[in-house]
């Protein structure tokens, strides 16, 4: 007799099963409805809730799903935009960029990859820390 056979054999239940036999198992739990996402799928133009319009004249925040950003947000007044990054191994971060003009984040709005867009026009791409445009590190 091998241990996997003694293992069973300790825990098999004493006596013979009757015919028809079956465990009796807990109250069924009702499904728990699952909460509405609030993020396009990857690959979405608008990757979010914000509208063009939204996003760029009234500067509200576009979440975004991909692998590298988290949200966006396009402050028009001031041509800045804040972008928070996921933190992979460490803590998210966020970068306010400055002098980001209203066709660059039109651009940010429409491109399929957001993250591609944020390594060819505010970073450097291959760098730690290095970046194209002014920046403040906010979080």
């Amino acid at each position: 007799m091998g241990i996997f056979d003694r293992i069973r054999a300790k825990f098999r239940p004493k006596g013979k099963k009757q015919p028809g036999y079956k465990p009796q198992l807990g109250p069924k739990l009702p499904r728990l409805k699952q909460p509405q996402r609030r993020e396009a799928p990857l690959g979405a133009t608008n990757a979010g809730l914000a509208t063009l319009e939204d996003f760029v004249l009234f500067g509200e925040v576009m979440f975004v799903r991909s692998s590298n950003v988290t949200l966006a947000q396009y402050f028009p007044g001031e041509n800045k935009m804040m972008v928070e990054f996921h933190g992979g191994r460490s803590e998210m971060r966020a970068y306010l960029y400055s002098d980001v003009n209203e066709d660059e984040a039109v651009d940010f709005w429409k491109a399929d990859s957001k993250g591609k867009w944020v390594w060819d026009n505010l970073r450097v791409r291959g760098t730690r820390d290095q970046h194209r445009k002014p920046y403040v590190r906010v979080k």
